[in-house]
């Protein structure tokens, strides 16, 4: 996110500093026991002091600027939670075991069976696909034969 700063009419700046100074440690402090990780807690501390910057006009003027802060930080930190929530978490690339040579042994068994390399062939170039009947048919399970 870019910031254009502006000069605010009626001084503001000098409020903002101290705030910021007074303020700053104790959302890294925040975020650092909401996350465990300092570089993020610095980021989310970041973050939210850009917000007040953003609207300092209007958060100077509440009783306690520093619980704005707090919440934000506080919001910042649970929408993270919720992203690495719904992303899946994917092995990296050097944690993969290499294939046992009884894996391999089963690979090479399977790709004889009858009729494994066409269904692998056609599935692969989808020259022999057909569409389902439903659109749907693929989400839900379909019923044992004689059963509806």
């Amino acid at each position: 996110m870019y910031v254009i700063v502006r000069p605010m009419s009626g001084s503001g700046l000098t409020d903002y500093d101290e705030f910021f100074a007074e303020t700053r440690p104790k959302l890294v402090g925040l975020g650092l026991a909401l996350t465990g990780d300092l570089q993020i807690a610095q980021e989310l501390a970041q973050e939210a002091l850009i917000r007040a910057w953003v609207h300092w006009r209007r958060i100077r003027s509440y009783d306690q600027p520093a619980a704005w802060a707090r919440r934000v930080v506080r919001n910042l930190a649970a929408d993270r939670a919720k992203r690495l929530r719904r992303t899946p978490a994917t092995p990296p690339i050097e944690h993969v075991p290499a294939p046992t040579p009884d894996r391999l042994a089963l690979i090479s068994a399977l790709a004889m069976l009858p009729g494994t390399k066409e269904r692998h062939s056609s599935s692969t170039t989808g020259s022999d696909y057909r569409w389902p009947r439903s659109r749907w048919s693929w989400a839900y399970p379909r019923a044992p034969s004689g059963h509806g």
